[in-house]
């Protein structure tokens, strides 16, 4: 199952990270450059993925995936260096039950969709990446 999960990151950090710099050939046909991958044996984060559940991509190419199983959001740079990721199992501010889903919005912050909330993460002023803890808020009735 890890290796499955492995390659569905590398699959997806593909098409990820690819996008802006696609060429199309014709109507039906895509070619692109493999930026980087997760790959058991080639990658340090890879034996550790568990069961992703989403995945989002930043302007500036960071790349973050939230792990319903390992309770917590991989970050890895353009390059593919995985960073310090986002939250724990708990229940406080920026931890998760399970996360469920993860998208960037139209503001430019990262939302996370978790089992029992949303969280919202902003831009850390240091790092410039989207880790620093906003809110959580529960679904609007």
């Amino acid at each position: 199952m890890r290796t499955a999960q492995s390659i569905t990151l590398c699959v997806i950090l593909t098409l990820s990270t690819a996008w802006p710099s696609l060429h199309a050939q014709a109507p039906d046909t895509i070619r692109m450059r493999l930026a980087w991958e997760v790959v058991e044996g080639k990658h340090p984060t890879a034996d550790s993925l568990g069961e992703l559940s989403g995945i989002a991509v930043d302007p500036a190419g960071n790349v973050y995936a939230s792990d319903f199983s390992a309770t917590k959001i991989w970050v890895f740079d353009r390059t593919g260096r995985s960073l310090p990721g986002i939250g724990r199992k708990g229940q406080g501010p920026g931890e998760f039950a399970a996360p469920t889903g993860i998208a960037i919005g139209p503001d430019g912050r990262l939302y996370v969709r978790d089992q029992v909330l949303a969280t919202r993460f902003a831009a850390d002023p240091t790092t410039k990446r989207l880790t620093r803890y906003e809110n959580g808020f529960h679904d609007p009735p």
